[in-house]
């Protein structure tokens, strides 16, 4: 194997940890088995979780701030950057 197979590989690795890391991979999914096959790009990954039921930082943020747990003005900074 040579060294751009190795570097391939590596990052191919790096992608599925991030994906899972991100998105609350669960094998049993079948969108998620589809999604890493077709290597997407990370605003369809994105779509398909949200379809699937994952929030995104700002509403999960905005939620906690209804519940008290945190201000609007800390959700904004923080989901913005």
């Amino acid at each position: 194997m040579g060294i751009c197979e190795i570097w391939i590989e590596r990052i191919e690795t790096l992608r599925k940890l991030l994906i899972r890391e991100l998105y609350g991979y669960n094998p049993t999914r079948l969108w998620n088995r589809i999604l890493i096959l077709q290597n997407p790009f990370a605003s369809e990954i994105e779509k398909t979780a949200i379809n699937d039921g994952m929030l995104t930082m700002d509403l999960d943020g905005y939620l906690k701030a209804l519940e008290g747990i945190t201000t609007i003005e800390e959700v904004m900074r923080v989901a913005k950057g």
